[in-house]
């Protein structure tokens, strides 16, 4: 009986790494070397894109979105650059603010028409 018990515990155990493997290997995207935490408005606009963990993949369109005192505004991008009016927001942050991007598509560099959706991430730009 305590064979069996071991030998449960050692299959879950295995299906649990495997499990993990695929998600540490899944496609991961950043700006300026982050997808959480806190970066200043300049190391961001500086940046200037996102960054996409799988070269097999380029992001073909995101959304970067945040509060502003007149509510939650959305600016869309259709390549991996931020847009000029993306830039002209963050610069205009007066305080830290959470900005999110989502939306993220990507497809794979062999098949245009392939398209995925990625993780979205949040950093505090500050």
């Amino acid at each position: 009986m305590k064979n069996k018990a071991f030998y449960i515990f050692l299959g879950i155990m295995l299906i649990g790494l495997t499990s993990f493997a695929q998600f540490s290997r899944a496609t991961q995207v950043t700006i300026a070397g982050a997808k959480s935490g806190n970066l200043t408005k300049s190391k961001v606009v500086n940046a200037g894109e996102l960054v996409i963990s799988d070269r097999a993949k380029t992001i073909s369109s995101f959304e970067m979105s945040f509060k502003s005192s007149s509510g939650v505004v959305v600016y869309t991008s259709n390549n991996k650059k931020l847009t000029q009016e993306m830039k002209n927001a963050i610069n205009g942050i007066k305080f830290p603010t959470k900005v999110t991007f989502r939306n993220i598509m990507a497809h794979t560099n062999a098949n245009p028409d392939r398209k995925e959706r990625l993780q979205e991430f949040t950093i505090t730009v500050q």
